[in-house]
């Protein structure tokens, strides 16, 4: 499938946006994020992003401001964001 990857085989890092698909989600950009359930403990869950999508020179990764966690997201699949070609940070 072109570099599309089973939700169900392995996830995304967390906190970096991917482009989702199947499921119950139309093809989207959500971002895996972490969050607390009622015992204190860390649960991981989809989020869709509100603000902006951007390159981050200091982490080598793409990022975002702006977030909306929610868990009703369950896509199939999701795919990285490619590199940019030319990562420099902006002067």
């Amino acid at each position: 499938m072109s570099g599309w990857i089973n939700c169900k085989e392995t996830l995304p890092p967390l906190d970096v946006p991917v482009f989702v698909s199947g499921g119950n989600c139309e093809p989207m950009i959500l971002i895996r994020s972490e969050d607390y359930d009622e015992n204190g403990d860390p649960v991981w869950v989809w989020s869709y992003w509100t603000g902006g999508i951007y390159w981050d020179n200091k982490i080598k990764s793409w990022a975002v401001y702006d977030a909306e966690w929610d868990d009703c997201y369950e896509p199939e699949y999701w795919h990285a964001f490619p590199e940019p070609p030319d990562a420099q940070p902006f002067a």
